[in-house]
């Protein structure tokens, strides 16, 4: 969790992330190249080995794949996480490695931070649990090997004020996208289940899939609105 002393104003991320650009670990990748990307992939649907659909085959085929992967993607046990992100609401770009040999780069922590901001009210941001960038990374390592190349994730919700939450009326109360514990994604060319149940094999936290996002966070284990197994493709469960 992040400390006192890093839960700092949206004015210390704004003037670090412009302190260290020049230094930092991270570039910056065109928006034109993840729509690009995006659409070869909807274009193409021959390149996706598997598309999860409500099929009880479809998801086992699909778990199967991930389970594979799986082992080799954890940066909490590879030592390495990178993140590549696109932001639907700005047009912004991100590709960061955050951590190198199992420790954290706190200056792409900063900048990822600053990614996940608030864009709905006055960009206010704060420090990013790195937990849930070790997740997201997983998940998107993991799909990037059973696609055969990176897949840019979109984030459409990141860190949410309490006023931003508590203008959006099926929002949750007590939601950990205040907390900076929360996002929202999507992937090109990918049902929101298919990152669902990559996500549920590290058992990260909580994952809940809507028609157009899957929500991921770093809090309690558990799913919604199925049951974890019947993601993983039981329906029984």
């Amino acid at each position: 969790m992040a400390t006192a002393a890093q839960n700092g104003s949206f004015e210390m991320i704004a003037r670090r992330s412009f302190l260290i650009g020049a230094f930092s670990s991270i570039w910056a990748v065109g928006a034109s190249a993840y729509a690009a990307e995006e659409n070869a992939v909807i274009g193409k649907k021959g390149r996706i080995p598997f598309v999860p659909s409500a099929d009880d085959a479809d998801d086992r085929a699909f778990t199967k794949e991930v389970e594979k992967a799986a082992p080799k993607t954890d940066p909490r046990t590879s030592g390495f996480g990178s993140l590549q992100l696109y932001r639907e609401a700005t047009g912004e770009s991100i590709a960061a490695r955050y951590r190198f040999d199992g420790k954290i780069d706190r200056r792409a922590i900063a900048e990822l931070s600053w990614f996940w901001r608030d864009v709905k009210d006055d960009d206010k941001a704060l420090w990013i649990d790195p937990a849930l960038f070790d997740f997201v990374s997983s998940v998107q390592s993991t799909m990037a090997m059973i696609h055969g190349s990176m897949l840019p994730f979109i984030l459409t919700s990141g860190y949410r004020t309490p006023r931003h939450n508590a203008a959006i009326e099926t929002a949750a109360r007590n939601s950990l996208h205040m907390d900076g514990l929360a996002g929202d994604l999507k992937v090109p060319g990918y049902p929101p289940r298919s990152l669902a149940i990559a996500a549920m094999t590290f058992k990260g936290g909580g994952v809940g899939v809507y028609s157009r996002f899957t929500h991921l966070d770093v809090g309690q284990i558990r799913c919604w609105p199925y049951t974890c197994k019947q993601f993983m493709g039981d329906r029984n469960g």
